[in-house]
């Protein structure tokens, strides 16, 4: 089985340059392509790849590819769209084929079981599936509770091997799926506990909890986890050079300090020159222009925006969840005191999409689901999106990101 992760160059997914007989499934993204890259999982009348199972997506496509997945097998026919998420590119998934060509497999691959594992490398392994595939089974009917339990049950057994290391991904991955906002209660009472402080698997649970916090806007709280990784539980190379990127990726995304930012890109371009990270620093660089220039398109007419509340008022809190997000997320916030709310969603070019709010609201935690529509209720496209919202005393925008 095969998984591309970040950058390629082209590659053939065949055999013999004819059809190919690759299986990738049970990822949570089964291919991920950008920045120009064209592979090809072209199959041949009734035999070639086996794309399917893979919770996210079965293929990503971001900046300028092109992927010629003709006659490959989805376990769909035709595949939803929605397992598919391309930005400026092109996925050409034509002839579907309605039967396994590849059956009988019976190994699952690590892949990308997250956004950021730095302490699990980037090649693939296979993992058997005889413990984890009643939960891989629960978490595909979206029975997330219960394929939590079995997860939980499979790290505690193999804590320290490759296989409940997984496991311990596919727990948090499951939180995010289902919306669940008591990871880190988790994590403190379910997990840490099992681990030794200071190994590779302890290092992966700060690195979840600092997905967590990322999608609950906790920012300075991930950065936080992360740069405690580096500064004392730097175990390999591998370690290093993700943490650096994620890092630096956190300070162009979620902060307005660049200079951090780029400190920790040039030391992952001067030690890792020829990683594949480093070439995409520039894609997370044009993806923070994004955000700045959106921002001041959005606060130019009311420079109130996005500052904090008025003396004698307090500060609203508010978060998506989860972001990304398919097909929908969901906005939270609390309010300090009854009043009149605004909750709106611009594009990424500021140009007003959708009121979700707008009227009174009563003080305490509110909760607004977006489903990616604009206000005449025609879906929106994949990118990047802005949600402002404003009271009397209180302006804030913050970003999210729409992948279909």
């Amino acid at each position: 089985m095969s998984t591309i992760r970040g950058i390629v160059h082209s590659p053939n997914l065949t055999d013999n340059g004819i059809s190919g007989s690759n299986v990738i499934r049970n990822n949570s993204t089964g291919i991920f392509a950008t920045n120009g890259s064209n592979p090809n999982l072209n199959g041949y009348m009734t035999s070639g790849n086996s794309v399917f199972n893979n919770s996210s997506y079965e293929i990503m496509a971001f900046y300028y590819c092109t992927i010629n997945a003709d006659r490959v097998f989805w376990n769909a026919v035709p595949p939803p769209s929605s397992e598919f998420a391309t930005i400026g590119s092109t996925i050409n998934r034509n002839y579907p084929l309605s039967t396994n060509p590849n059956p009988n497999r019976s190994v699952i691959e690590k892949g990308e079981p997250v956004n950021f594992i730095a302490s699990l490398e980037t090649n693939s392994y296979d993992i058997p599936t005889d413990d984890l595939s009643q939960a891989l089974e629960k978490q595909r009917e979206k029975r997330y509770d219960e394929a939590i339990t079995l997860f939980l049950e499979v790290f505690k057994k193999n804590r320290e091997e490759l296989v409940g290391k997984y496991a311990l991904t596919k727990i948090e991955e499951c939180f995010t799926q289902s919306g669940r906002k008591d990871y880190l209660e988790f994590s403190e009472k379910e997990i840490k506990p099992n681990i030794t402080v200071g190994n590779e698997t302890y290092v992966i649970a700060l690195e979840l909890e600092a997905h967590q916090m990322v999608n609950a806007g906790e920012y300075s709280e991930a950065i936080n986890n992360l740069t405690t990784i580096l500064t004392k539980y730097n175990l390999n190379e591998n370690i290093e050079k993700n943490t650096l990127f994620t890092l630096g990726s956190f300070y162009t995304l979620f902060s307005n300090n660049k200079t951090d930012a780029d400190n920790y890109y040039n030391i992952l371009k001067t030690k890792y020159p020829e990683d594949d990270l480093t070439t995409q620093i520039e894609i997370v660089k044009r993806l923070g222009e994004s955000y700045d220039r959106k921002k001041e398109v959005i606060e130019r007419p009311e420079s109130e925006i996005g500052t904090k509340a008025k003396s004698g008022s307090k500060e609203i809190s508010i978060s998506n969840y989860p972001n990304p997000f398919n097909p929908e997320t969901t906005i939270e916030y609390n309010l300090p005191i009854e009043g009149n709310v605004k909750l709106e969603v611009y594009n990424s070019i500021g140009q007003l999409i959708n009121v979700l709010v707008e009227g009174n609201q009563s003080a305490g935690r509110q909760r607004v689901t977006w489903n990616g529509k604009d206000s005449f209720g025609s879906s929106v496209s994949s990118g990047i999106y802005f949600y402002r919202i404003k009271t009397n005393s209180f302006s804030q925008v913050k970003k999210m990101i729409l992948m279909k």
